[in-house]
């Protein structure tokens, strides 16, 4: 199980182990085949492979950010929209609330607001507040709200 670390921690970890993921992949993948195409298919896994060796894929968001801002950026929970268990209640928003949290850092200008959204997700971990992938027994909406009560927006 993964235990209770800063998020700043988390990404660090997670960042690590992307980056070591991604150079084994790009070695094997060149190794086994040239092509370029290969590459990237096998690239495309890594990010997950990675967010679940750090411990959920449930909580890490990812990004392809366009530096020029010629086109609009994407930020995403790593797990996408999670369609096998859509509508049941399981999936751990924390992905997708960290990824908006991402947006509104490298994408939206709004970096106070980030801190903010950051600082809330780390108080409802502190807290207690766990999905199923997390050892908890909450909800998507419990974990959504246990966030909304950290940034003071609770009912």
């Amino acid at each position: 199980m993964l235990r209770t670390v800063a998020i700043g921690d988390f990404r660090s970890s997670v960042q690590s182990t992307v980056y070591q993921v991604r150079l084994l992949v790009e070695v094997a993948s060149r190794a086994l085949s040239p092509g370029i195409n290969d590459f990237y298919t096998a690239l495309a896994c890594a990010d997950q492979l990675a967010a679940a060796l750090a411990g959920s894929i449930g909580i890490a968001p990812t990004a392809n950010i366009n530096p020029s801002g010629e086109t609009p950026s994407m930020f995403e929970p790593i797990h996408g929209s999670a369609p096998d268990i859509a509508g049941q209640g399981l999936a751990n928003p924390l992905a997708a609330i960290l990824s908006f949290e991402m947006a509104l850092r490298w994408s939206l200008g709004r970096p106070e607001a980030a801190d903010r959204l950051q600082a809330a997700v780390i108080k409802a971990l502190e807290n207690g507040a766990r999905t199923r992938d997390l050892g908890g027994g909450l909800s998507t909406v419990q974990m959504g709200d246990a966030v909304l009560a950290a940034l003071g927006l609770g009912a």
